[in-house]
């Protein structure tokens, strides 16, 4: 081999783990954003379940303390 491949083949390696560490980088910042998003998510579906459940109570309430059975 001669110098200047073996030049050529370490800018590879150099660009190669450039590369790797840009994308390991890019990976750990989704996987953190994805986190962020379940726990968005999770705090939504818990406060949608709530408002259903306050909904359906108000609704099943007899409105003039009755049950409605004449």
């Amino acid at each position: 081999m001669t110098s200047n491949a073996i030049d050529e083949l370490g800018e590879l390696a150099s660009d190669l783990t450039s590369a790797l560490q840009n994308l390991q980088e890019y990976l750990k910042a989704e996987g953190e954003r994805v986190q962020r998003e379940i726990v968005d998510y999770a705090h939504l579906n818990r406060t949608a379940l709530t408002a259903i459940k306050t909904i359906i109570e108000t609704t099943r309430a007899p409105s003039n303390g009755q049950d409605g059975d004449d």
